[in-house]
């Protein structure tokens, strides 16, 4: 471990390690078990508002990603709504339109997987939402899965907040 990169909100233990192996060195990194750690000195790069009248949906069952998540766009001016399983997200979908969702593979009632194939269903990809699918699960079966079913973007837990900041401007930047 690097003695360098300093942490607040915990030790950054091997989440700062695996994400610095794919990122240069990290800011806030998010784990599959659901804690999140800020790596390195510098702040998030996103710009204050510049998301400015979209809409998100971020669904995860547990508390403290979502929690991570939502701080880390708090800035961006989107409107950011939560579910914590399969079938609230697939209720909150068909009853508003989101132009992003942040959704978990492993989730309660209904995966993933299953939510994806329900915001697909009968819907040209381009029509939305766009979807980013975040997981724990390092298989190659689940990345080509969710991409059969039209995601977007694919992020392995850990995963930087400056990584999902910078996927989630481009996809809703069209």
């Amino acid at each position: 471990m690097r003695s360098d990169r300093p942490s607040v909100g915990g030790t950054p233990g091997a989440a700062c390690e695996a994400a610095a192996d794919d990122h240069p060195p990290g800011r806030t990194v998010v784990t599959s078990g659901g804690t999140y750690y800020t790596c390195g000195a510098s702040k998030e790069n996103s710009v204050p508002g510049k998301l400015e009248g979209k809409s998100i949906l971020v669904v995860d069952d547990d508390p403290d990603i979502v929690t991570a998540i939502r701080t880390g766009l708090s800035d961006t001016g989107a409107t950011i709504q939560t579910a914590a399983d399969g079938n609230a997200a697939v209720a909150l979908a068909e009853s508003q339109d989101f132009d992003l969702v942040i959704l978990d593979i492993m989730l309660p009632q209904k995966s993933g997987f299953l939510v994806l194939e329900k915001l697909r269903q009968g819907k040209p990809r381009s029509a939305g939402p766009r979807v980013v699918m975040i997981t724990g699960n390092q298989g190659k079966r689940h990345r080509q899965y969710a991409e059969a079913l039209g995601v977007d973007e694919y992020l392995n837990k850990p995963f930087r907040m400056e990584r999902l900041l910078e996927v989630t401007e481009k996809l809703l930047a069209n």
